[in-house]
């Protein structure tokens, strides 16, 4: 704000003077020029003193601009935590997964607000890992905070931050990365406890618990990839799936609990009790809800069960390969079965085995 001040002379008249006011503290500019009277309560001008009025109400002007702007570029300066980031993925010149998904949940976490430097603190940060710990899996936040980890660094060379509250934080590597599976006990809780939401989650993830097929498989799923066949007066059921192993197609043979679990999804497609695969069309898992909305649902399901742990759909398929491992299934069996490429994925389930019998 500037104000213009008439102050009297002592030979008569008065000195215009302009007082400055930014961030509580008073600044005073002297233009240099005068006038015979205090104009500061009248809006009558007279011609003599018009032009120096004028010429000061027009300093005042351009002063208040150059004070706008100042004050513009001070909010500039300092960004978001998500305007940050984002200025990051564009000096790289890529976009990364993991940052799209760090500045999701940011903006989720703060009530899609940004996130200003100021507020950032290890407190925050316990917060912030709370709200990631009920959402996504361990692996996913072990990422999201080591990638936070390496902006807080960028921010502290760009003097937004002072000290970075994940200095002391590590990344967890895949050779100490452990897969979260559900036991015997757990899957039997589960089993056993009655939802009141759409049965098709529940059918999605017992599919998925007994075939080994990942989220995205699933929740494509169409009933022309399932065939059935008779083999030695047995009837086979195989599921047809794109790999990742040389863009490869795998037909995996379904597990008979695999099998019912088709069955019911199948009754609620046909009005006659025998059921002819060939002649079911579209999705299996029709109205199958997005991925986060399916593991809220599933992790509300855990805690009715009493399972003392977060349960998402991923731990289908790990319990899946763990199964397999105990069973002593060999490396290239369980890389050929969960349709990978990676001998590491196959190594993670081995180790989990071994620690788990010492």
């Amino acid at each position: 704000m500037i104000a213009i001040r008439y102050k009297p002379l002592r030979n008569g008249g008065y000195s215009i003077y302009l007082d400055i006011y930014s961030a509580g503290k008073r600044e005073r500019k002297f233009p240099g020029l005068r006038s015979s009277k205090d104009y500061s309560k009248t809006k009558f001008i007279s011609k003599e003193d018009f032009e120096a009025v004028e010429k000061a109400k027009q300093i005042a002007r351009e002063l208040s601009g150059e004070n706008s702007d100042n004050q513009k570029k001070g909010k500039e300066a300092i960004p978001s935590l998500v305007e940050f980031i984002q200025s990051q993925i564009s000096k790289a010149g890529k976009i990364r997964s993991t940052n799209q998904s760090l500045v999701k949940h940011l903006r989720l976490f703060n009530g899609k607000k940004d996130v200003p430097f100021n507020i950032i603190s290890g407190k925050w940060i316990k917060s912030f890992e709370s709200y990631l710990n009920e959402h996504l899996a361990e692996s996913s936040i072990n990422n999201l905070l080591f990638t936070l980890k390496g902006i807080f660094n960028h921010a502290i060379e760009s003097c937004y931050l002072k000290a970075n509250p994940l200095s002391a934080y590590k990344h967890n590597h895949h050779s100490n990365h452990v897969r979260p599976y559900l036991t015997d006990l757990e899957i039997e809780a589960l089993a056993s406890t009655s939802t009141t939401f759409n049965p098709v989650t529940r059918q999605a993830f017992f599919f998925a618990l007994h075939s080994g097929l990942t989220w995205e498989q699933v929740s494509t799923l169409l009933w022309e990839q399932i065939k059935t066949d008779k083999k030695k007066k047995k009837e086979v059921w195989t599921v047809t799936v794109n790999g990742h192993l040389n863009h490869a197609i795998y037909i995996n043979e379904l597990s008979a609990s695999a099998i019912e679990v088709l069955k019911e999804v199948a009754k609620t497609d046909v009005c006659s009790g025998k059921i002819n695969v060939c002649e079911l069309k579209g999705n299996v898992f029709k109205r199958l809800p997005n991925k986060p909305n399916v593991n809220i649902r599933i992790r509300l399901w855990g805690a009715m069960a009493e399972i003392e742990r977060n349960v998402c759909f991923s731990m289908a398929r790990n319990t899946y390969a763990m199964k397999h491992v105990e069973k002593g299934m060999v490396k290239g069996q369980l890389r050929r079965l969960l349709n990978v490429s990676r001998t590491q994925t196959v190594k993670v389930y081995e180790r989990m085995n071994k620690n788990k019998s010492l």
